[in-house]
């Protein structure tokens, strides 16, 4: 869910004053909160529940060879018809449960792709909204919802008839499920999900008013966790890009960090990526685990460059060890935080590197400043032994 107000796992636990939560800038604990209670995943953009084509009139009849061929007609003529987005939402579920039954799974695969075969559509006016297990809650198209429900009966039908809907790019949400299905359907064909990826990031009409489902799609760039997409990605964090765009290419990065600190982190110092924008850069490098060598070899060589900016700096030392995190649904990434032992083992760390690097004449120049540094770890390492998340001194 990257489209609208997200979770966020909330400072909890030792941390003596809490900052307030707001990824990737500040630091926090281990509650996910439930993505039921915060806001939709509805955009501001415009018109995110209509479709994104003009449809044909009412009550055009389609060749119908079945039950379920005659209750997607049926659905399809009664959206036509206009009713509330509530009716909307039951007469879904309705068609869904007829779908979906295990013992007519081949009739429904047959029925779904006949429909979207025909190229027939009804608005819903529903939002497009990603709930458990990767599937929509709500679509603003009957399309859309086929073909989230094809997905769920057979994955490999649905990649199959996904590489239609990706060659089209007739709409965005459409082509955000049809990326899940392919995804799912053909684990094994990344390059090709990669190409599909960037055609939809360099749609300059999707992009300029980019709606629900485009924005979701950017769940591809953790689900690959290729580092490449940091140079894609970056253009979408100027300050003068549109403000979702802007939200949904950050929360990508955040978790393509999170998917392959090492790689990503390697490719924003060898790019000098985001160098426009340092103080996501610092939030981005706070987040690296000394405890590994490649991660800690590189936070040092960042920490020593002559490019880094007192501005910069002063970031990354208020936000590390970084362990913020979102807590969503998403097309096919999972959310997953840290538990407070955890986080209370990430402190203990840092503080026993934050000490080395003070014996090293190397960081001499940044002695003070890291001396700051220890005194906020010792406080929180000695808060986390007194919750019990550590062992104590004997």
């Amino acid at each position: 869910m990257i489209t609208g107000a997200v979770g966020l796992i909330i400072s909890v636990g030792w941390l003596l004053k809490p900052r307030p939560a707001a990824l990737p800038s500040d630091r926090a604990a281990a509650t996910i909160v439930d993505p039921s209670a915060v806001a939709s995943s509805a955009t501001t953009a415009p018109n995110l529940s209509a479709p994104t084509t003009q449809l044909p009139p009412p009550n055009l009849r389609l060749t119908t060879h079945g039950a379920l061929d005659q209750a997607i007609l049926d659905t399809l003529n009664r959206l036509r018809a206009g009713i509330d987005p509530e009716k909307s939402r039951l007469l879904l579920e309705a068609l869904k449960g007829n779908l979906l039954r295990p013992e007519s799974k081949a009739e429904a695969i047959g029925a779904i792709l006949g429909f979207l075969r025909s190229g027939e559509d009804a608005a819903t006016g529903l939002a497009f909204r990603v709930g458990p297990k990767h599937a929509l809650t709500e679509a603003p198209t009957l399309r859309t919802a086929l073909l989230d429900w094809l997905g769920q009966l057979d994955s490999r039908a649905a990649a199959d008839h996904s590489v239609q809907i990706l060659a089209a790019m007739s709409s965005p949400e459409e082509y955000a499920v049809a990326l899940r299905n392919f995804a799912q359907g053909r684990p094994e064909q990344r390059d090709e999900l990669r190409n599909y990826f960037d055609r939809l990031a360099s749609h300059g009409a999707w992009a300029n008013q980019p709606t629900a489902g485009y924005l979701e799609a950017f769940d591809v760039v953790p689900h690959l966790a290729d580092p490449a997409f940091i140079n894609t990605l970056s253009p979408h964090l100027a300050p003068s890009a549109h403000h979702s765009l802007r939200h949904a290419s950050l929360v990508a990065l955040d978790r393509l960090v999170l998917a392959n600190p090492k790689g990503s982190l390697h490719e924003m110092l060898r790019e000098n990526a985001l160098e426009d924008q340092p103080l996501l850069r610092a939030s981005f490098l706070a987040r690296a685990d000394v405890r590994d060598r490649g991660q800690r070899e590189l936070l040092e060589q960042y920490l020593l460059s002559s490019s880094l900016s007192e501005r910069e700096l002063d970031k990354f030392l208020r936000l590390f060890p970084n362990a913020n995190r979102f807590a969503s649904y998403n097309l096919l990434t999972e959310s997953a935080g840290h538990s407070l032992a955890d986080l209370a083992a990430l402190d203990a760390a840092a503080l026993e590197r934050v000490r080395e690097w003070q014996t090293q004449p190397r960081f001499s120049g940044l002695s003070p400043r890291l001396k700051q540094l220890e005194n906020r770890l010792v406080e929180q390492v000695a808060s986390a032994k007194r919750s019990g998340y550590l062992p104590r001194e004997n």
